[in-house]
C-alpha cells in the first residue's frame, strides 16, 4: 500500500487555514473535517487510500472547553453525533488543528487526543474506521491517518 493521500478543493483548505489562524487570541483551534475514503485496486499500480474532504465543522462553542497558545481542550461530548454521520454517509473522520506557538511537529497529547477520538469511532462504527489528522504549522501541513483496528500505529 503507498502512502495515504489527502485531498481538499482548494476552497476547503483557504477556509479551513482562515478558521485556524484567525483566533483574536493566537489560540489553538480546530475543525472536524468528513472524508469520503476511495481504495480502489487497480491492477499492475500499487494500492492506496485517498480520503477526500466533504464537510467541515468549525470547531467553535461548546466544542471548546479551553484553548491557549499551546493547547485546546475539546468537549469529546460532541462526538457521537458525528459518528453516527459518519456511519451513516459511510465517512472516515477527521481531526485538523493548529499550532500557533510554532510546535512542529504532533505532540505527545495529540498521540492521545487522535487515539481517544479513534477508539470513539471505532467502538461506535467499527474497528475498520479510519481517523485523519492534520496540524497546521508555520503555514505548512503535517498529516498521518490511523485505523481503527490499531490506534497506535501510523499508516504511511
Amino acid at each position: 500500500m503507498n502512502d495515504s493521500r489527502i485531498v481538499f478543493l482548494k476552497s476547503t483548505e483557504s477556509r479551513i487555514r482562515e478558521w485556524l489562524l484567525s483566533h483574536p487570541d493566537n489560540h489553538e483551534r480546530g475543525v472536524i473535517v468528513l472524508f469520503r475514503r476511495i481504495s480502489r485496486v487497480v491492477e499492475g499500480l500499487v494500492g492506496s487510500h485517498k480520503f477526500l474532504a466533504v464537510d467541515v465543522i468549525e470547531m467553535k462553542d461548546d466544542w471548546v472547553i479551553d484553548s491557549s497558545p499551546f493547547h485546546m481542550t475539546i468537549n469529546m461530548r460532541k462526538f457521537p453525533e458525528v459518528y453516527f454521520r459518519c456511519e451513516q454517509e459511510s465517512l472516515e473522520l477527521g481531526f485538523i488543528h493548529n499550532h500557533p506557538n510554532g510546535y512542529v511537529d504532533f505532540s505527545g497529547m495529540d498521540d492521545i487526543n487522535e487515539q481517544n477520538i479513534l477508539r470513539g469511532v471505532a467502538g461506535c462504527n467499527s474497528p475498520h474506521s479510519y481517523l485523519v489528522s492534520l496540524i497546521l504549522v508555520n503555514e505548512r501541513w503535517i498529516g498521518r491517518v490511523r485505523q481503527g483496528l490499531n490506534p497506535t500505529q501510523i499508516i504511511p
